[in-house]
C-alpha cells in the first residue's frame, strides 16, 4: 500500500478515534511527505480543509498551515506544467493518480487488459540453456522456481512467469526447493524463512497458484516436478556491472543510470485463470522445520515477524517515525533510526525496491536522509553482490587487494596484548564492555547496528592470533547468530573491517 494511502487511512483513523494527538501527529507526517498533487486534490486535501474548524486550537492551527502549504505545491505544480491555470491543470495527470490509489490487484489487472500481458523488462530475463524461452508451449503448465526472492508482489520473476502462463493458457505454479542445512543457518535463520514461506502459500492459495515445496538436492527435486507435471517452463531468479568493482565510487554512477530504469513501480501478481490439475494440500511448515539437521542452540527471534506483511509494516513505521533524523543520527547506535529491514531484506520477503520507491514519497522533505538511504539500500547492497558474484575468493584474505594482503602479512606478528579464544568472544566475555554488549545483541536480538557491526569485526583482528583466524570467527559468529547471516552484505562487511575490501570507495 503507498505511503499516500497508509496516511489517509491512519487521519480516517485518528479522527473517527477523535484522538488530536494522533490527528496532529498524521498532520505533521503529512507536510513531511512529498505527495502527488492530484492526491492532495482528490483525496486528503477536502479532509484537512474541515479540520480548519475543529474544537482543538492546535489541531486547527495544523491543518490551516497545511493547507496553505499544499497551496503553493499546487500553485508551483500547475506553473511548471504549463498547461493551464487552476484545479483543471492538476486534473490533467487523472489517471496517475487512480494507478497511485487504486489497490495491486487492480493495477496489476488493467496493465493485463491494456497490453495482453505484464510488463516485464528484456533486461530483467536471461536464458541459462539454448532452448526458446521466448514463450511457453500452449498449455503446458509454468513454474516459478523461487529461491532467493521469497514474496509474490514486488516480484519480477513471479511477473514474468505469471505472464508466460497467461499468453499460453497454462496453469502456473510455485515450488520453493529446501534443503536440509545450508552454509550453517540454524534454527533461528530457518524458522524465519519457513514461517515467511508458510504466508507465500497462503497468499498464492488466494490467487489460485498452489506451492510445492520441494526437499533434496535441487539437482533431482526440479527436474522430476518438471517431469512429474510436464512442465512446459521453468523461471528461476536473475545487470548492475559486467566487473568487479573496486569500491563504491566507481559501482555508484552506474547504479544511478539504471535507477530511471529499474526503479519503476511494480505492477501485480492477478488471482490467475487457468488452475493447477490437482490442488496440493497446506504444507506442513512445522514439521518441515523439526526435520532439518540444523543447530536447534539458537533461539528464534520475536521482535521480527517474519513475511512480506510484517516487512512492509516495519518499512512504513521506518519512514513515517525514523526517516527524518536517519541522515544524521545512523551512526549512533543510542538512537533508533534505522529501518532493521535487514531480515526482510535478506530473506526476500521485501523486495529492496519496494523500500526504495516508498522512500521517494519523503524524499523532498528530507533529501539527506534519502540520499543516505538510497546510498545503503541499493549501492552498498549492489556492491556487496557484485564482490561476492565476481569474487570467488569473497570469504578469503585471498579475495582482497594486494597492498591489503602484505599490510596484514607485515603486522601478523605484532604483539597483541589481549588474545580470546573463539569461545570468549561468542560468550562475550573480553575486557571491552562496548564490544560484549555488540556480541550480546547479536546472540539474542540476531541483529547488530551497522555502525558496531565495522568495531566488532575490527576488534576480533584485534584480538586474534591472526587475520586468518581474525576473518573465520567473524564470520562464524556472523553468520551462526545474524538474521542476515550468509549474506552478501555479511562477508563485504567482514572483508571490509578485516581485509580492506572497498577501501578507498
Amino acid at each position: 500500500m503507498p505511503v499516500s494511502v497508509q496516511l489517509l487511512e491512519a487521519l480516517d483513523d485518528a479522527c473517527k478515534e477523535e484522538d488530536q494527538e494522533k490527528i496532529c501527529d498524521v498532520l505533521d507526517r503529512l507536510q513531511e511527505t512529498d505527495l502527488d498533487v492530484d492526491f492532495i486534490v482528490k483525496h486528503v486535501g477536502k479532509k484537512v480543509k474541515l479540520l480548519r474548524t475543529h474544537s482543538s486550537a492546535e489541531v486547527k492551527k495544523k491543518a490551516v498551515a497545511l493547507t496553505q502549504f499544499w497551496k503553493e505545491v499546487v500553485k508551483k505544480k500547475v506553473e511548471s506544467s504549463g498547461k493551464g491555470k487552476g484545479r483543471a491543470a492538476v486534473k490533467v495527470k487523472e489517471e496517475e493518480v487512480k494507478q497511485e490509489v487504486d489497490n495491486a490487484a487492480k493495477i496489476g489487472k488493467d496493465s493485463i487488459e491494456r497490453s495482453g500481458k505484464i510488463a516485464v523488462l528484456p533486461e530483467r530475463t536471461r536464458a541459462i540453456n539454448h532452448k526458446n524461452v521466448e514463450s511457453c508451449p500452449k498449455g503446458k503448465p509454468v513454474v516459478y522456481w523461487m529461491s532467493r526472492d521469497q514474496r509474490v508482489q514486488d516480484n519480477w520473476a513471479m511477473l514474468y512467469a505469471q505472464q508466460q502462463a497467461l499468453e499460453a493458457g497454462a496453469p502456473l505454479a510455485v515450488c520453493f526447493n529446501l534443503v536440509d542445512s545450508f552454509l550453517g543457518a540454524g534454527l533461528r535463520q530457518f524458522g524465519f524463512m519457513l514461517r515467511g514461506l508458510k504466508e507465500v502459500e497462503e497468499e498464492l492459495k488466494e490467487l489460485n497458484i498452489p506451492f510445492f515445496l520441494l526437499r533434496g538436492d535441487c539437482v533431482k527435486t526440479i527436474p522430476k516436478f518438471v517431469k512429474d507435471n510436464n512442465v512446459g517452463l521453468v523461471v528461476p531468479v536473475w545487470v548492475a556491472s559486467d566487473k568487479q568493482e573496486v569500491g563504491a565510487r566507481t559501482l555508484r554512477p552506474k547504479i544511478h543510470r539504471l535507477l530511471p530504469k529499474f526503479h519503476q513501480n511494480f505492477p501485480a501478481v492477478m488471482s490467475h485463470p487457468h488452475p493447477w490439475k490437482t490442488s496440493p494440500p497446506p504444507t506442513d511448515f512445522e514439521a518441515a522445520l523439526k526435520s532439518l539437521k540444523c543447530d536447534e542452540s539458537i533461539p528464534e527471534v520475536t521482535w521480527a515477524k517474519p513475511g512480506s506483511a510484517a516487512g512492509l509494516e516495519n518499512l512504513s513505521k521506518f519512514l513515517m517515525q525514523k526517516f527524518k533524523n536517519f541522515n544524521t543520527k545512523r551512526n549512533d547506535p543510542s538512537e533508533e533510526v534505522l529501518s532493521d529491514m535487514s531480515p526482510w531484506l535478506h530473506f526476500g520477503q521485501v523486495a529492496p525496491a519496494r523500500c526504495a520507491l516508498e522512500a521517494k514519497s519523503f524524499s523532498k522533505m528530507h533529501s539527506e536522509s534519502y540520499a543516505s538511504y538510497i546510498e545503503e539500500l541499493v549501492v552498498r547492497r549492489e556492491l556487496s553482490d557484485n564482490f561476492c558474484h565476481y569474487n570467488k575468493k569473497y570469504d578469503s584474505l585471498e579475495g582482497c587487494a594486494g597492498w591489503a594482503q602484505e599490510t596484514l602479512k607485515v603486522h601478523a606478528g605484532d604483539k597483541r596484548p589481549h588474545v580470546y579464544s573463539l569461545a570468549k568472544l561468542e560468550e562475550a566475555k573480553t575486557h571491552d564492555d562496548l564490544w560484549n554488549a555488540a556480541q550480546l545483541e547479536l546472540v539474542h536480538r540476531g541483529k547488530m547496528h551497522g555502525f558496531m557491526r565495522m568495531y566488532w569485526a575490527k576488534k576480533i583482528l584485534e584480538w586474534t592470533s591472526s587475520p586468518e583466524e581474525a576473518l573465520k570467527f567473524a564470520i562464524l559468529l556472523n553468520d551462526k547468530y545474524n538474521l542476515d547471516g550468509r549474506d552478501p552484505n555479511g562477508f563485504v562487511g567482514c572483508m571490509w573491517s578485516i581485509g580492506g575490501v572497498h577501501d578507498m570507495g
